[in-house]
């Protein structure tokens, strides 16, 4: 699944899809919901096992959080912008114990800063 946005506005050509731009094109689906930038130069979302920040003009993507086979990926609930666009927040279901009777897990949230992708 990729991100795709339409023209509310265009009017109908003899191409249906000429009103269609698609934002994200990584090999790895789209596994969340996604949140627009402050400024709406940017979108936010998860695809394989990380962040990712996509430039809704040009499609670049830049993976902000970097995939280790330890650490749970992040929740496909919600990947939000900070207001001033700084930081992006995430969660990740994290184990509350260490022993194998603790499997119950949490969600805690996490920010990562977007100056990687500007």
């Amino acid at each position: 699944m990729q991100i795709f946005t339409v023209c509310p506005t265009a009017q109908p050509a003899s191409d249906a899809t000429a009103t269609l731009q698609q934002i994200t094109k990584g090999e790895s689906d789209v596994a969340s919901s996604f949140s627009w930038s402050p400024c709406g130069r940017w979108i936010a979302y998860v695809a394989d096992g990380s962040v990712f920040r996509a430039e809704v003009a040009t499609g670049r993507a830049v993976r902000l959080t970097t995939r280790q086979p330890e650490t749970p990926w992040p929740r496909p609930e919600a990947c939000v912008h900070s207001p001033d666009g700084c930081w992006v927040a995430f969660m990740r279901a994290l184990p509350l114990g260490t022993s194998v009777e603790e499997q119950q897990r949490v969600n805690q949230i996490f920010i990562v800063s977007t100056a990687v992708a500007d």
